[in-house]
């Protein structure tokens, strides 16, 4: 099973020579920056994919397992997802702020400790209380994702090279989602005993986690590598080219010529780090995108919290058949991304628009459960075409943590992205008890509220338009995409007499 998600990550974000490039490469005595950075890149999608397997691994069982313990209300459940998204709430702007000013390797080693240790106590517990606590620490692991994109953001050399750093990271995430229901067909059949205690296709998920996570930790220690700070603080710009102002590269600003020269003659001043402006995250356009990555994040997760009791309740489905509707999903989500991504290259698409397109497709979606809702087995049409729209609408909003990234300054990238994954958390928490206590099991409040929330979404969207807009200047382009072409030539003639190596993401 590990070979096999190894060989799905490599198919999916990486092409099978730069896998075995790569492998050969970690251990070379010749390294540059940009090699670094690349194999950097590769372990946060790894880490990244860790992240979307326990969620695929633990999710479809969870409510049987909590059954298993003893747990008769569905608020066990809301409580034991909750409880993970809450800390993420709390951990994510501490770990994203403690990035920006010391070490990002720390913090995945943090996460991957706490990870273990959640996963540990999930295997062991023999009540829903502690069933709860365990998914708590084990969010305090996954609040690493503040870090890990702005760590992206901070080497991504262009916008549209940050569009691809931070897309192939996110879809690692969802191809982890495709492998870890596969999982799941392996630990059904577990039914191990160790004197009193007793391993069985609930708790197992706890088990394989563990092992996930020591992997993750070792290839953290051998393969990552930090930023150095220095430069941190002597560009702190959004993105590069190097630019002397703190304030992000809107869509109206107009560059000169005599005004680049101006910056590149001013490039060598010292500059003193100050703490985040907290204006920086209160103007309208990164309000905006907030708003709606929290609304995003609500339907999905409470979604997700309604549809496992659903389908047992009206579909009479077990945790095979549940694996296989994450695993379907997931593979949609990630061919639609796939499609998204080269038609944006392609056309030119703004992020903006394509945010949009997905908070349509959407509202589209719950229109149909609301409109044709699904009563027995019979009916598993109207779920199915249902489902298909909503998730199709998915993978439009991941556009939006690079937008974030563009419209704030360099140097507060973790804590920015900190901020993000709070308000992600918080809806998190509020999605699946709001899938509990919206009623009867076939949901007519629930996917009502669904979609007065979704429709509300498009209207802050409108309201903030002009505002998520990003365009990088002409001039400063093309002097990044120089600069990024030189690094890479560069990097291909330092590697010319020791075997070549193509760059991923790129």
């Amino acid at each position: 099973f590990f070979f096999f998600f190894f060989c799905t990550m490599s198919s999916s974000m990486l092409s099978w020579d730069y896998w075995f490039g790569w492998v050969t490469d970690c251990f070379s005595k010749h390294r540059t920056k940009e090699r670094d950075t690349q194999r950097s890149l590769i372990v946060l999608g790894i880490f990244w994919f860790f992240t979307g397997v326990e969620y695929a691994v633990i999710l479809p069982s969870a409510w049987q397992f909590l059954q298993n313990l003893g747990a008769t209300n569905k608020i066990w459940l809301s409580a034991s997802i909750s409880s993970f998204s809450f800390a993420n709430f709390v951990f994510s702007p501490m770990y994203g702020r403690f990035a920006d000013r010391h070490s990002t390797k720390t913090i995945l080693l943090i996460s991957g400790v706490f990870g273990f240790v959640g996963n540990l106590i999930y295997l062991l517990a023999n009540d829903p209380y502690t069933n709860v606590e365990a998914r708590f620490i084990a969010g305090m692991g996954a609040a690493a994702g503040s870090a890990i994109f702005a760590f992206i953001a901070r080497v991504s050399v262009t916008p549209m090279s940050m569009n691809k750093n931070m897309g192939a990271v996110m879809t690692a995430r969802a191809v982890g989602l495709i492998v870890g229901p596969a999982f799941n067909f392996f630990l059904i059949r577990v039914s191990w005993k160790f004197g009193n205690f007793e391993i069985d296709p609930y708790n197992s998920p706890g088990m394989l986690m563990m092992i996930v996570w020591v992997i993750c930790i070792i290839c953290v220690l051998l393969w990552f590598k930090d930023e150095p700070k220095e430069e941190l603080v002597s560009n702190p710009a959004p993105i590069k080219p190097k630019i002397r102002t703190e304030q992000p590269l809107l869509n109206d600003s107009i560059v000169s010529s005599d005004s680049v020269t101006d910056y590149e003659s001013d490039e060598e001043e010292e500059v003193v780090e100050e703490p985040p402006q907290c204006s920086e995250f209160c103007g309208l356009g990164v309000s905006v995108l907030l708003l709606i990555q929290f609304l995003n994040m609500f339907n999905q997760t409470a979604y997700e919290t309604f549809v496992t009791p659903f389908t047992q309740h009206v579909f009479h489905w077990n945790q095979v058949n549940n694996s296989l509707v994450y695993m379907v999903t997931a593979v949609l989500a990630v061919s639609v991304y796939y499609a998204m991504t080269k038609t944006q290259h392609k056309f030119g698409i703004s992020d903006r628009v394509e945010i949009l397109i997905g908070i349509v497709l959407q509202l589209f979606g719950f229109a149909l459960f609301w409109i044709l809702p699904a009563h027995s087995s019979k009916e598993l049409w109207k779920f199915t075409i249902s489902s298909v729209v909503f998730v199709i609408g998915l993978p439009f909003v991941y556009i939006a943590p690079a937008l974030q990234a563009k419209l704030t300054s360099r140097r507060t990238q973790g804590f920015g992205q900190g901020i993000r994954r709070s308000v992600m958390s918080a809806a998190q928490i509020i999605g699946p008890l709001w899938a509990t206590i919206s009623g009867e099991y076939h949901g007519s409040i629930f996917w009502g509220g669904m979609l007065i929330l979704t429709a509300f979404s498009i209207v802050i969207m409108i309201v903030g338009w002009k505002k998520l807009f990003f365009q990088m200047p002409h001039t400063l382009t093309s002097i990044a995409q120089d600069e990024e072409q030189s690094l890479l030539k560069n990097d291909r003639n330092d590697t010319s007499n020791h075997g070549s190596i193509n760059l991923p993401f790129d």
